[in-house]
């Protein structure tokens, strides 16, 4: 580690409250690609961007009361893992971090439920890819090293790399494609 201890902490405890908020946008994110694909499935294309809108709202909402609150609060938040005043120091400037991972886990959620549920499983590998390997490490190295930016920069850049995957799911809903992707699978 060649930060210490106390970033190393920070942010072991940081992805512990991520993964917490992550059990909502997953539970948002298959629940919406279960209808996504019941719709597309029947021919119901317009309850596809029903589902969608639902979903970012829900999203969304979450996202905003978890950021309010990792503002107000962020000592208190860390305050339940661990004691360390050198921990507790870097709260409040990793809970903006984490608010960026908030915002961008609401948007990627109902995005993805799209690719997800129009089967199209290569553009979700796509995604998976560029997030957990091209983005993360990419931006992360980037941002820490290129622009000096030390620890925050690996926290920024993991928080980021979410950004690929929702371009993807944007990209494939509003371009009309997941249309014409189910039209082709029908016909196979």
């Amino acid at each position: 580690n060649l930060y210490g201890v106390a970033e190393a902490t920070t942010y072991a405890i940081g992805t512990k409250i991520t993964q917490l908020t992550n059990i909502f946008s997953m539970s948002v994110r298959q629940a919406a690609g279960t209808i996504v694909g019941q719709n597309v499935g029947a021919g119901q294309q317009k309850r596809v961007g029903s589902a969608l809108y639902c979903s970012l709202v829900l999203s969304l909402s979450a996202a905003a009361v978890l950021c309010v609150l990792s503002l107000l609060f962020p000592e208190a938040i860390f305050r339940c893992f661990t004691r360390d005043p050198a921990v507790l120091a870097q709260a409040e400037a990793f809970v903006r971090i984490v608010c960026v991972i908030y915002v961008c886990s609401a948007l990627l959620g109902p995005y993805d439920s799209v690719v997800t549920g129009t089967g199209n499983s290569m553009l979700g590998f796509l995604g998976g890819l560029l997030d957990g390997v091209v983005f993360r490490l990419g931006l992360s190295f980037l941002f820490a090293w290129g622009l000096d930016m030390g620890v925050a920069g690996f926290f920024l850049g993991d928080a980021l790399a979410r950004v690929a995957p929702i371009l993807i799911g944007m990209i494939y809903y509003h371009s009309g494609a997941w249309k014409r992707y189910h039209i082709l699978a029908k016909g196979s």
